[in-house]
């Protein structure tokens, strides 16, 4: 664990998704509102954005929806690899939850996925067949990862 402890919280990662998500968002409000009342596409409107929000809207329309944060990613300052580490919404709203009531360790369930199995000779906690890790209906849960972590576990992560 102290892997965990030492790289991540040392240097007090918190995720700045948020900040991104949000300008994307702004930028295509204002950029829907300003077309309607031009009657233009929204798709035209580039110009009526700076060049930083531009290369947010760019990045964030390459991620499947699945993929976007929730409420509580926006509003729960947590590490980045939370963001990233899973793709099922669902699961990342309930470890923020669980880990903000104390439920769960982070650092326990970080390195169960950044080292799997290599403190217990268990499988990797989970397995991405293909070349695409962001389909959720690519990813294999392991045996070991649901029995360690059962309360994390829900319909839609089974399904796939």
């Amino acid at each position: 664990m102290g892997f965990v402890r030492d790289e991540f919280h040392e240097h007090d990662a918190i995720s700045d998704i948020g900040d991104s998500f949000r300008r994307m968002l702004v930028s295509e409000r204002r950029s829907a509102s300003a077309a309607r009342s031009l009657e233009v596409p929204p798709a035209g409107n580039e110009e009526l954005v700076d060049a930083e929000t531009r290369t947010a809207i760019t990045r964030w329309r390459r991620i499947p929806k699945h993929m976007y944060p929730t409420k509580l990613q926006l509003t729960i300052p947590h590490h980045p690899w939370i963001d990233v580490g899973f793709p099922w919404p669902a699961l990342r709203d309930r470890i923020l939850t669980l880990t903000e009531e104390r439920i769960i360790d982070e650092d326990e369930l970080c390195a169960d996925m950044i080292m799997p199995g290599s403190y217990d000779g268990q499988q990797p906690s989970f397995i991405v067949w293909g070349s695409d890790a962001l389909d959720d209906r690519a990813w294999e849960m392991s045996e070991g990862f649901a029995q360690r972590w059962p309360m994390l576990i829900d319909e839609e992560m089974i399904k796939t």
